[in-house]
């Protein structure tokens, strides 16, 4: 029999989390002049928001903190700073936990003892013994550190004496003293507060959880790294824009992004279920359901205007238990959450949809309140009040955002307390050189390792990254197909599910010709850019000049042993164009140099004419071609769609490249000279093969490009400062544009390939047998009809001002694609098509790109099988490219 624990609720809040356990982080306490002394910069913040650290050496964690105040280093060039600890999310996905590492929590306080790294990067020095809490008692601020869940050694000579805290004011004003001191010896330590102890600083958290068949209930997929799903109502929220969906993914993510615990809650999109806390029982889905579909008996009425039960939330359970970190706990199965109606008045203020989802996904984790009703008493401390599971809602804006209390809650349901040990380090790590291969042979040191790291660094720098993983008792690895002459680092790692550590560095330099450097080039007319470069080499057979205009590199200048530079002839007018160099030697070519760009001097430019392959924009004034190449290396120049009478086209354009009803990009230029003086291009695409947008401005001869490269879905573009060319007049009047001189034929744009065929643009067996319809869609001025009428795409928007509105469709007719104006119908925004995908996986496709950062909801419809999907984006946000290829059934 399932059962099921509800919490009903007159609040909501959300936040992060962490995961505790036992002491893994071992360590000797260091002096606080040896502290003060080895700080780059000591500093008052406070904590705005926690992010996964990416591009970090290991998993870590990002937190945003603004400065309060300075108290010794250099003032900071910005604020927020962000600051980095150990632990967080992997690049595999799996979640890296450092027991002792620093905890912080939204709103809080402290004050830092920071190192930079590059990037602007900080971090704590020191791990957690840089990092002190502050607290005010008495009307007296106190710092004060937490060595919980790490372990203090003894150092010879010393005594491990507990942590004692500091008078803050003092403690500041000391640190600058000894910072600013000519002499090495730092005044005496007035700082101390010896009437408190951590202890009493360190108060203890206050939490409850849900006690299912007298055992607390928990979740068991965290346990091995994976997800639970949560899926929408369709149809959304009453009272929210969007229907509430994108504030249900912003709670859920509150319970996820924190790296210190396991908990992976997902968005599964919208579903046509209402069963969750149905009386009859559970519907095997984990739910949010909006404006009570099942009219459940809790709510007793709408809650506005007369107040009343907000929403409610819960997991689902049987009589099946399980074991974790030596305790027993229920299992839970299942979670819904579900509001009441009429929330209208409610929602519309200080963002307290999400931290209304957010609390109650808590209680679906198995986190009661932490305070505020008969069972968890009063809300008397900073701690429990603060917390996002209390029962009344906070309601000032802060939205989804767990504080302390409820990391805690989190630790004791899903966080273990028995620290596994990583792995012995490897050592004697050894690279011995080939002509393009390094050697690596190590000592295997471990007995529980769950796989080695190989990692490689460029030159001496420590800028590691990973080049291969090795199954456990590895105990060598070659590197090949290196270039000749380049040195590299190495490490390898030792890895398992406790965390890593690493060999020694070794470093070797490949056998064979040193690539040259300090490449530099500059333009020597409007179709020529001369290069120059370093020869380091003293047995090169000669070099090879590349180029690349777009695409892939191509050699255009090969030149003899010792020559520095070279010519390179035969460019377009006012392009930019890259370049790199290598050396050729007996063994195999070097290493590249690095890349220098150049753009050639302007040259004659006429007027735009339109044509097949270019559209005019802006009076005229902007001539913008494209060119493309698929996965088939077949290539070809973008084809304007043409735009029939009365259609106003001024300021936006369209293109395909395969069939003329499968739109691909959008774009638009626009006059901006009032706002920064300069001309604005906006371009959007539902693609992933390559492209490049060349864009030219007639009057100036001045050229912008945009490329995006092969198997990538196009991002939005956005691009405020493209021309600041509005001093320039357009001068003379629209005649026959003469083709741009030739390049060498290795930058031709692979213009001369042929014509690809792409699978998506074949007509289907229907198109084929002549039928016209595929569903029953009817259009109207708010309603466009793709895919051959099988489904209706209508789209609705939100601007700054709080203005709302329907999209209109852009009246070009396609069989697959559409096109949406929000405001001005010569300001295209929103580009939709729906592809017939049946014979490669039996779904059929939606993409859409658009040129916009308002908010805007796009409803599809299948007019045959009646299924919906939903896409939004928020107000504020360039618009994602969607490319949806599970969209619809192919019924």
């Amino acid at each position: 029999m399932r059962r099921l624990a509800v919490h009903v609720s007159t609040l909501i809040a959300v936040s992060a989390f962490l995961v505790s356990a036992a002491q893994a982080l071992l360590f000797a306490r260091v002096t606080d002049e040896h502290l003060t002394r080895s700080a780059d910069l000591v500093v008052e913040v406070e904590f705005e928001e926690s992010t996964l650290a990416r591009g970090a050496s290991m998993p870590s964690t990002d937190w945003r903190a603004a400065v309060v105040r300075v108290v010794s280093g250099p003032e900071p060039a910005a604020s927020p700073l962000v600051i980095r600890v150990p632990g967080g999310e992997g690049s595999d996905g799996k979640h890296l936990a450092i027991w002792g590492a620093p905890r912080f929590a939204q709103g809080e306080r402290a004050l830092l003892f920071l190192v930079k790294e590059s990037g602007g990067v900080y971090r704590p020095l020191f791990v957690n013994q840089g990092v002190f809490h502050l607290t005010s008692v008495e009307g007296k601020r106190v710092a004060w550190r937490s060595f919980a869940e790490s372990e203090e050694i003894e150092l010879p000579g010393r005594t491990i004496e507990p942590e004692r805290p500091r008078d803050l004011d003092r403690f500041g004003a000391w640190v600058r003293a000894v910072q600013t001191a000519k002499s090495a010896e730092a005044p005496a330590a007035d700082y101390w507060r010896d009437d408190l102890s951590v202890d009493q600083l360190e108060r203890p958290k206050k939490f409850t959880t849900f006690l299912l068949n007298g055992f607390p209930g928990r979740w068991r997929q965290f346990d091995s790294n994976a997800q639970v799903t949560f899926f929408a109502q369709e149809g959304g929220q009453p009272g929210l824009p969007g229907g509430g969906f994108n504030e249900v993914r912003t709670a859920l993510a509150a319970w996820t992004n924190d790296p210190g615990t396991p908990i992976r809650l997902r968005y599964g999109g919208t579903t046509t279920s209402t069963g969750g806390l149905r009386d009859g029982g559970s519907d095997n889905l984990n739910t949010v359901l909006f404006a009570d579909p099942n009219n459940n008996p809790s709510f007793d009425g709408p809650f506005c205007p007369n107040g009343g039960v907000i929403a409610i939330g819960g997991p689902w359970f049987t009589s099946a238990r399980h074991e974790f970190d030596g305790r027993t706990f229920t299992t839970i199965i299942e979670g819904d959450v579900v509001t009441n109606e009429g929330l209208e008045c409610w929602f519309a203020f200080n963002r307290r949809a999400e931290e209304t989802f957010a609390h109650e996904l808590g209680h679906t984790l198995g986190l009661r309140h932490s305070c505020g009703d008969a069972d968890s008493g009063s809300c008397n401390t900073a701690e429990k009040n603060e917390a996002l599971m209390r029962a009344q809602i906070h309601g000032d804006g802060r939205g989804a955002s767990l504080r302390v209390d409820d990391r805690a809650g989190l630790a004791f349901l899903y966080g273990s307390t028995q620290a596994p040990t990583p792995p012995a380090a490897p050592s004697g790590l050894t690279a011995t050189p080939g002509f393009d291969s390094v050697a690596l042979n190590w000592n295997d040191n471990a007995s529980d390792e769950q796989s080695y790291r190989v990692e490689r660094a460029p030159g001496t720098s420590t800028n590691f990254s990973t080049i291969a993983t090795l199954a456990a008792n590895a105990q060598s690895f070659t590197n090949t197909g290196l270039p000749g002459g380049t040195t590299f680092s190495y490490r390898v790692v030792a890895v398992n599910s406790a965390g890593a550590t690493a060999s020694n560095v070794a470093a070797a330099t490949t056998l064979g010709v040193v690539a040259p450097s300090n490449l530099d080039a500059r333009p020597l007319s409007s179709n020529s850019v001369r290069v120059t470069w370093s020869d380091n080499s003293s047995d090169e057979l000669g070099f090879e000049v590349e180029a690349r205009l777009f695409g892939d590199f191509a050699v255009v200048v090969t030149v003899p042993a010792g020559t520095r530079q070279a010519d390179v002839l035969d460019l377009f007018p006012s392009t930019t164009y890259q370049f790199r160099v290598r050396a050729l030697g007996v063994t195999g070519p070097s290493a590249y140099s690095n890349i220098a760009t150049a753009t050639t001097f302007v040259g004659q430019v006429e007027a735009c004419v339109p044509g097949a392959e270019r559209q005019c924009l802006n009076e005229d004034r902007f001539k913008v071609e494209v060119q493309w190449r698929d996965f088939a290396d077949g290539a070809g120049a973008g084809r304007a769609v043409p735009v029939p009478a009365p259609v106003d086209a001024d300021d936006s354009g369209l293109f395909y490249f395969f069939d003329e009803d499968n739109w691909e990009l959008l774009v638009k230029v626009l006059d901006g000279c009032g706002l920064n003086d300069h001309f604005w291009v906006f371009l959007a695409a539902t693609t992933d093969v390559e492209y490049t947008l060349i864009v030219t401005d007639t009057a100036s001869g001045f050229v912008r490009t945009y490329f995006n490269p092969l198997g990538v879905a196009s991002p939005a573009v956005s691009d405020i400062e493209a021309f600041r060319t509005c001093a320039v007049p357009l001068q003379g009047s629209p005649q026959a544009a003469t083709a741009p001189p030739s390049p060498p034929d290795a930058l031709r744009a692979l213009s001369d390939a042929s014509m690809s065929t792409d699978a998506l643009a074949e007509p289907t067996a229907a198109a084929a047998a002549g039928v016209e319809k595929m569903g029953t869609c009817v259009e109207s001025e708010t309603t466009r009809c793709i895919g051959r009428d099988r489904f209706a795409v209508t789209v609705t928007w939100q601007d700054f001002d709080l203005n709302r509105g329907d999209g209109r469709w852009v009246e070009i007719e396609s069989e697959d694609s559409g096109l949406f104006y929000f405001f001005n119908p010569d300001n295209w925004e929103l580009l939709v098509k729906a592809l017939d995908g049946c014979a490669l996986n039996d779904r059929f496709w939606v993409f859409s790109a658009a040129t916009t950062n308002v908010a805007y909801t796009m409803t599809v419809t299948d007019t045959v099988t009646g299924a919906v999907r939903v896409y939004e984006n928020p107000l504020g946000r360039l618009a994602d490219a969607i490319t949806d290829t599970d969209a619809f059934a192919c019924e």
